[in-house]
């Protein structure tokens, strides 16, 4: 009877399903952009099941105040310039800090947050970048019945803005109306605010990403008043929203990591045949993650018709050069806007050349 036993337990044993991976993802509930959708989307659909992965998706909502204050400490940012206390752009460099550190194994962030932070070279290691151009891009939009015809028009007006990255291009827009950032008032709202904002006319404009401006567009409650923005007035390839991963994760755990990759790369394929999924990843009850837009104002056909609004190429993969990007026309970009960061005085300090390579992964091949 002994052996019979053990004889029945070993099959049993044999074919029991391996424990998954704890992933630890991290990102702040501002997140209105594709990398977010992404990772959203992976476990929404069960991509990172598939992989074995239990995908632990973390969401930074507030930091106390002495947590901003370490934030702050721990970052290149002006005081001078308010806009670096936007909470999303706070919690952003706090992600990519918990990153460096190994608190968070992925995070999802924008390109300038990686350049505000202060960590150790070679802590943080971009994975895929979003980068506006001419098949990725968003507009300055005015509401439905505006009487705002040309830039200039824009003057006395409110603009609802994002983060840093919409300061800047917003300012480029104005100069070629004849006007500077004095003469129009600038709003922040969270984008399930802004669909009655411009209903009611609180914002006469808007600046706002994926999946917003489609759902603005399709649901005809904006027009565009200026398209392509950043390609247009920034750079032709401007990295946006940008993935990283703890450099420890990555060199501890490789096979993990390499899973994780399959995952996020079959989300970003599934993105780019089915671009309403955004909506769905993004406007989804993900309230245990943070995220909930609460897009309800918009039907299920307006929905659907967005996906003629979007316009989502690949993602770039750092050293992984495509028939759109090569690896020297993402370097160049990067420094560019890194320039650009300390001579608007974004940054207290401009990073060495080699720190922000490494930073980066610009020599990646």
């Amino acid at each position: 009877m002994k052996y019979l036993l053990i004889a029945i337990l070993l099959p049993m044993t044999a074919f029991a399903a391996p424990t998954p991976d704890k992933v630890r993802i991290c990102f702040s509930p501002y997140r209105e952009e594709l990398v977010t959708a992404d990772l959203l989307l992976a476990n929404a659909k069960g991509f990172f099941k598939e992989q074995g992965i239990d995908a632990e998706m973390v969401i930074t909502e507030r930091l106390p105040g002495k947590e901003k204050a370490k934030v702050k400490e721990a970052s290149r940012f002006n005081p001078e310039k308010r806009d670096l206390y936007l909470p999303g752009t706070l919690l952003d460099v706090h992600n990519v800090i918990e990153t460096s550190t190994g608190a968070c194994d992925i995070a999802s962030t924008a390109l300038e947050n990686i350049m505000l932070a202060k960590i150790a070279p070679n802590s943080v290691q971009p994975l895929a970048m979003y980068l506006y151009g001419k098949n990725y891009d968003t507009h300055l939009l005015v509401r439905a019945g505006s009487k705002v015809k040309q830039v200039k028009d824009l003057k006395g007006k409110t603009i609802r803005i994002g983060q840093i990255g919409t300061r800047m291009v917003l300012s480029r827009i104005l100069k070629e109306g004849g006007l500077t950032l004095n003469d129009v008032k600038l709003a922040m709202a969270a984008p399930d605010d802004i669909p009655k904002s411009l209903a009611s006319g609180k914002f006469e404009a808007v600046i706002a990403y994926n999946p917003t401006t489609p759902l603005l567009l399709a649901g005809q409650s904006a027009t565009i008043l200026t398209k392509n923005i950043y390609s247009t007035y920034m750079s032709p390839f401007l990295p946006h929203s940008t993935l990283i991963v703890s450099s420890n994760f990555k060199q501890n755990r490789p096979a993990v990591f390499a899973k994780f990759m399959n995952a996020f790369r079959k989300a970003a394929q599934y993105l780019q045949k089915n671009p309403v999924a955004t909506v769905d990843a993004l406007t989804a009850d993900n309230t245990k993650a943070g995220l909930d837009f609460k897009y309800g104002v918009f039907p299920p056909s307006t929905v659907q018709k967005s996906a003629s609004f979007f316009n989502i190429s690949e993602p770039y993969y750092i050293g992984e050069p495509t028939a759109q990007y090569t690896n020297a026309d993402i370097r160049k970009s990067i420094l560019n806007f890194h320039n650009e960061l300390v001579s608007e005085g974004f940054l207290t300090s401009a990073l060495d050349t080699k720190t922000l390579e490494e930073n980066l992964r610009l020599n990646a091949q």
